[in-house]
């Protein structure tokens, strides 16, 4: 529905300025009231005595035609024209004369002639003339706002026993304006012109029995108060007992009753009713919900500037009840209602400017507009502004200042700031570590902030702050699911497909995963382009694997940025773009991005070929105890590529490597101590390295072995023969030293 389609609603009218003003009339129309029956039969003789020059004549002349009584048509020029007549000299004609001047009436609008009638008619002593012209100089009407000067003159005319004075007099006691706030004594004004029954002075006394402004409290004495002035006609009396029936405060609740009330001061236009009754229409309260009539009623209220009007129809377009979305006019209706001082409106405005939402991303602004909030008490603008200080966004990252805020606001009964108190305690952020504490304040947060319900599952589920309970934090976890937290989505999702706690169901991990992943979970769509890159729980598609891995990876999850780059440097699609990507990830110290971005180096894919680059990023993949880091820095070392030969290091690098369990690096130091370089030569260490390693699928290993096993066989062999040659040769002198020795016997 737009603007342009809004109707008429049940004889509401739909523009504020579409109903008659009724002007208070003082007592001279009482009179003519009481008398109009009688007037009927005198009116000829009224006009004769007006016509002679009588002033009360001319003046009730001036009200016949003003009012449309006794038998006259109304007439608003000819009103305006008896006035004129009046002589200066008589106070009332000057008073209803200002009256049309400052309302319009049968003459051009013009404040200041009025101000200057009511001013002749205030000097002659006329009540009414000294109480309007109290309320130019308190408007600025016409005169200089002076709010002194204006009280002066209502106590003239109140202590004249004026009512309407009565009235003003008390509403500046109970405001502060001109005099001293003192609501005791605006009470017993109020009370003064509520005995002479005006409308707006049986409001106020009820406004200070209901909220014990002055006196006592009480609310049945608020309801009758609201009642009688209701029943009189009082829009503003309308809203608050139909606020008080909302309630059940003083009276017995009772929604129809409050619509009806709501009803009514809808259709005399006035602001507030028409808000709430778009209330009850938004909320179905005391009748249907009905989000069309709704937008209709605040959107006439709106007209008038009314702020909470202005901001249910940010909330309206923002999500789009009874009429589209609209997140521009969202906005700019929150900006109207925020610049009215609208607390509610200030805070939806933060977190626009926050995010970048409908407006333009300004965080300092977001700052400002939170920080006026808070500065008027406003508890979730002190938690939005202490998450700003607790994450450094926008502000100067201060932990202290941030739990202060959140204090305050838990204090006020914000469940998030109950949250943010809950993970302070958790971490020992601005306070001292206490894993109890947390707890107790993730449960106080956790019927009505999800985040809260998820940590509370976490703790169950790790045993932080009460004893682990893994049957509670899966039942946390579902119950936060079903809310839409995505971290609760995606925890369930990977116990489904574990089969921990739970039943093994990779259709269920999927779906709760992929619901997580729709909302932006990073982890989720990292998860799923892992299922679907192997196929676990859903059909092999590395389309699909890539699609995931991409929003992860956007998002600066460095581990989908590496598993991208692989599928973009394996399917040779594009090793510029993998390349880039490994760079990412390698920028957050990923060990094996380092160590792939070192490869991509040393072998020119997707950038220029760099020794230097390469062994550098080996280097720092080594120093993170990165197996393949470690392999390819020996390799760097043995062969002397972007540094100098260094048998030893390689040596060394390679059995760091080895000892991670890397099969490759197994080969790699076999070779070196079957020949010797770096280490001492030595085929039995060589051997069993190259028979892990070819056990373990490494290209060539089960040959390396089969070749040292020859090679150690064949040197066995000599050294058997060698050996063997060594036994005859010495049988031969022993023979012959026996010989000699047998010789040397006989002779």
């Amino acid at each position: 529905m737009s603007d342009n389609d809004i109707n008429r609603i049940d004889g509401i009218p739909t523009d504020p300025e579409d109903f008659e003003v009724v002007y208070v009339a003082p007592e001279l129309i009482q009179y003519a009231q009481n008398r109009e029956k009688e007037a009927r039969v005198e009116n000829k003789l009224v006009k004769e005595l007006a016509e002679e020059g009588d002033p009360q004549a001319m003046v009730q002349m001036g009200l016949n035609y003003l009012y449309g009584t006794i038998g006259i048509a109304k007439d608003d020029r000819k009103a305006y024209e008896w006035f004129s007549r009046v002589p200066e000299d008589y106070g009332p004609g000057r008073y209803w004369l200002g009256l049309c001047y400052a309302a319009g009436i049968g003459v051009s609008r013009n404040f200041s002639q009025a101000a200057e009638l009511y001013r002749q008619s205030a000097e002659q002593d006329y009540a009414p003339g000294q109480c309007y012209l109290g309320m130019c100089y308190e408007m600025g009407n016409g005169v200089p706002q002076d709010l002194i000067r204006a009280a002066e003159l209502y106590q003239q005319a109140a202590d004249a026993g004026y009512p309407l004075a009565m009235l003003n007099m008390g509403l500046m006691y109970y405001r502060g304006k001109g005099v001293p706030t003192d609501l005791e004594r605006a009470v017993e004004l109020f009370e003064e012109a509520a005995e002479h029954r005006v409308p707006k002075g049986l409001y106020m006394l009820g406004v200070c029995y209901e909220f014990g402004y002055g006196i006592k409290v009480n609310l049945h004495r608020a309801a009758a108060l609201y009642q009688e002035a209701s029943d009189k006609g009082d829009p503003e009396a309308h809203c608050a007992l139909g606020l008080l029936y909302h309630r059940g405060d003083g009276v017995d609740q009772d929604d129809e009753k409050a619509f009806y009330y709501f009803r009514e001061a809808a259709r005399s236009g006035f602001p507030r009713g028409l808000y709430f009754l778009g209330d009850s229409y938004f909320y179905g309260y005391g009748t249907e919900q009905n989000y069309q009539k709704a937008f209709s009623c605040f959107s006439v209220a709106a007209r008038s500037g009314h702020p909470d009007a202005l901001y249910m129809m940010g909330v309206i377009y923002e999500n789009g009840y009874g009429t589209p979305e609209n997140g521009r006019r969202a906005a700019a209706f929150y900006k109207q209602a925020a610049d009215k001082g609208h607390l509610p409106a200030m805070v939806r405005m933060g977190q626009l400017h926050e995010t970048g939402k409908y407006v333009l991303k300004d965080l300092a602004l977001a700052a400002k507009l939170y920080e006026h909030a808070v500065d008027n008490g406003n508890a979730q603008a002190m938690c939005c502004l202490g998450a700003m200080y607790f994450y450094g966004n926008g502000v100067t990252k201060d932990i202290d200042k941030a739990t202060e805020l959140f204090f305050r606001s838990a204090e006020l009964g914000n469940k998030t700031a109950l949250y943010f108190m809950g993970v302070c305690y958790e971490t020992g952020n601005g306070v001292p570590k206490n894993p109890e504490a947390a707890v107790d304040y993730y449960y106080r947060a956790s019927d009505e902030c999800v985040e809260a319900q998820h940590a509370l599952a976490v703790c169950y589920a790790a045993g932080i702050g009460v004893q682990r309970d893994m049957s509670k934090a899966v039942q946390l976890y579902r119950m936060a699911a079903e809310k839409g937290n995505a971290d609760s989505q995606f925890c369930l999702g990977c116990l489904h497909l574990d089969g921990d706690y739970v039943a093994k169901d990779t259709t269920k991990g999927y779906e709760f995963i992929r619901d997580a992943a729709a909302q932006g979970h990073v982890l989720a769509n990292y998860q799923l382009g892992q299922m679907y890159e192997n196929g676990i729980g859903v059909t092999l598609s590395r389309k699909k694997a890539m699609r995931y891995y991409q929003v992860a990876a956007d998002a600066g999850h460095a581990q989908a940025q590496y598993q991208l780059g692989g599928l973009l440097m394996g399917g040779k699609k594009d090793p510029i773009q993998a390349f880039e990507l490994f760079e990412k990830a390698a920028a957050q110290d990923l060990p094996e991005a380092l160590c792939q971005v070192g490869y991509c180096f040393e072998k020119g894919i997707g950038t220029n070929r760099n020794l230097l680059e390469a062994f550098r990023y080996y280097e720092k993949a080594a120093q993170k105890n990165n197996a393949s880091g470690l392999n390819n820095l020996g390799y760097m070392y043995e062969r002397g590529l972007g540094t100098s030969k260094n048998p030893e290091k390689a040596a060394e690098n390679y059995q760091k490597a080895a000892d991670l369990g890397l099969s490759q690096a197994k080969y790699n130091l076999a070779n070196l101590y079957e020949k010797g370089i770096g280490v001492e030569r030595n085929n039995k260490k060589a051997l069993a390295l190259y028979q892990q390693s070819a056990a373990e699928g490494v290209e060539n290993g089960a040959k390396a072995v089969e070749r040292l096993e020859r090679d150690i066989v064949r040197k066995r062999a000599r050294i058997l023969a060698a050996g063997a040659a060594l036994s005859i040769g010495a049988a031969t002198v022993a023979f012959r030293i026996m010989k000699n020795v047998f010789r040397k016997w006989r002779g």
